[in-house]
């Protein structure tokens, strides 16, 4: 065979191959940006590879999309900005453009390349967030995001991938079990765990303390998105994004609240700018085990989106000053009210300040025993005085914490906790849980309530065993159908079965050899895990709890 021939054959078939690769990417479309790719179930239905990927699909989600309106952000967005809080008003149609972990350099390059080059966009609103350094995140180009979603070998696997897991889907008959992303650029769900979340920040975040300075590169990125806005005819607006009053507190502590304050000042001087970090009701919500506006320190609710987009648009900020615009000739007096705001948070507030010292000072990483803990609640529990003088502190504490795990694609878990007499005629306290809402049939994912004791740490009780008893009764007969107590010590996990609640009191035991290297110590009493059922809803269920050595 002649080269000329040779090399022919050798184009055709690269054609061909090219062809088959770019046809293949192009129905099952594992990025959801065909819209004319068929949606065939159990093939290609779920667009599972959207989720992630976000840096990839959603410069092509404008082709298709054509929004009029880009709310342009980090996973703050992605998670709670729902684009038909908009629809019906002259911003419709809108998109959700967050990416998890951008900075506002990465922000730029996206509403350079793509949103500002898109011609039915007319407004844009970009988040803005604490002034990180700087993240040298490239940014690609048109042709780069097309052949890497129709002509790579990565996007060939997409595909295979797609069809394999909504096959399986299909075989499981049950939900997806991560979130997707939404043809409007939203995330699907979002875990909400808020009381364990919270518990955990003050300790993370001194573990490994945040940087945050103010770089000139931030305002030559503002800079330019506003010259180019202009040019385009875009109207752009910025945002500071909420802030929890949390987290707030912890720049505060890390010694950065300074550099907010500056960064705020620089702000004013040269653009036009709608704070939502201000003390309100919003940003100081109290920690609880389900939050209106919410999901962790980092991450508000979709409740809180609305709020701000409603904001946004009307361009009022709410009686409280939630969405107030940064004005240079009055920022003086903002500041200082902001300051004034802090001092009474952290007075109102002596568990939070006494968590992040904790946090700070602490080997072990259980929950500590503190008056006020957020989402804790007092009920009875009986420590033997052998076991007791072996904890620090070894004092007694009736302190309890409710933790709850759900996705927001599924309904709250609604379970009053209290101090009550048992109604059984007796006079013996107890703990009461009022069940007024929880999974009846199994939920569409996950789902966790549970209420547990945090007893201290442990170092002198490594390798001893203790005895752990509930006793329990229901004003009926209760079903939990993944009920449970058990004891964790940071390592090691016992566990035993209550499935069951009855009218007339029953006693379930546990023992646990508390590991050699236990760090925390915690007795915990779950209703519901995972699919579990709890049947019927609105009884009551009383318990006692009680912990002794065993040896």
């Amino acid at each position: 065979m002649s080269s000329l021939r040779f090399f022919a054959a050798f184009a055709v078939a690269a054609v061909t191959a090219a062809a088959l690769i770019i046809g293949v990417n192009a129905v099952i479309d594992p990025m959801g940006v065909v819209p004319v790719s068929p949606s065939l179930r159990g093939v290609n239905a779920e667009k599972v590879m959207r989720f992630n990927n976000d840096r990839i699909y959603k410069p092509l989600d404008l082709f298709s999309v054509r929004p009029r309106t880009v709310v342009l952000g980090t996973s703050r967005i992605l998670q709670a900005f729902d684009p038909a809080t908009l629809a019906g008003t002259p911003y419709a149609p809108a998109y959700n453009y967050g990416f998890a972990g951008g900075d506002l350099n990465e922000l730029e390059g996206h509403f350079e390349n793509f949103i500002a080059r898109t011609p039915s966009v007319k407004h844009v609103f970009v988040e803005l967030f604490l002034p990180a350094p700087r993240r040298k995140q490239p940014t690609p180009n048109a042709p780069e995001l097309l052949a890497a979603t129709f002509l790579s070998w990565s996007a060939l696997l997409q595909s295979a991938e797609t069809v394999w897991q909504n096959a399986l889907l299909v075989r499981a008959r049950r939900a997806i079990a991560g979130p997707i992303v939404r043809a409007d650029g939203r995330q699907s769900f979002v875990d909400v765990s808020p009381v364990p979340n919270f518990l955990a920040y003050p300790r993370a975040l001194l573990r490994t303390p945040p940087r945050y300075e103010l770089n000139p590169w931030i305002l030559g990125s503002m800079r330019r998105m506003r010259d180019l806005a202009r040019d385009k005819g875009i109207a752009l607006t910025f945002f500071i994004s909420p802030v929890h009053a949390v987290q707030l507190y912890t720049l505060y502590v890390t010694g950065h609240w300074p550099v907010l304050e500056q960064w705020k000042r620089e702000l004013a001087r040269e653009f036009e700018v709608l704070d939502f970090s201000t003390y309100t009701q919003i940003t100081e919500e109290s920690v609880e085990e389900e939050m209106r506006y919410w999901i962790d320190p980092h991450h508000f609710s979709g409740r809180t989106a609305n709020v701000l987009a409603d904001r946004l648009v009307r361009r009022e900020a709410t009686p409280e000053g939630f969405g107030r615009p940064l004005i240079r000739d009055q920022l003086d007096d903002e500041l200082r009210t902001w300051r004034e705001a802090r001092d009474r948070w952290i007075a109102r507030n002596p568990a939070w300040v006494e968590l992040f010292r904790l946090a700070r000072e602490r080997e072990d990483t259980g929950i500590p025993l503190v008056e006020g803990m957020p989402g804790g609640k007092k009920c009875p529990i009986t420590v033997s005085k052998p076991l007791l003088s072996r904890l620090t502190p070894a004092q007694p504490n009736p302190l309890w914490i409710v933790a709850s795990y759900r996705t927001t694609s599924d309904p709250p878990i609604a379970i009053g906790v209290r101090t009550a007499q048992s109604q059984d005629g007796g006079q013996e306290e107890a703990c009461e849980l009022a069940i007024e809402a929880a999974p009846e049939t199994p939920s569409t994912r996950s789902v966790d309530w549970r209420i547990g004791h945090p007893m201290g740490s442990p170092a002198a009780l490594r390798g001893r065993p203790i005895r752990y008893t509930v006793r329990v009764r229901a004003t009926a007969p209760v079903t939990m159908s993944t009920g449970e107590i058990y004891v964790h010590d940071g390592v090691r996990t016992s566990v035993a079965p209550l499935t069951l609640v009855t009218p007339e009191w029953r006693a379930v035991t546990l023992e646990h050899a508390i590991s050699p290297e236990a760090s925390r110590l915690e007795l915990w009493f779950r209703v519901v895990l995972g699919q579990g059922t709890v049947r019927p809803l609105g009884e009551r269920i009383y318990f006692t709890a009680s912990v002794d050595l065993s040896d």
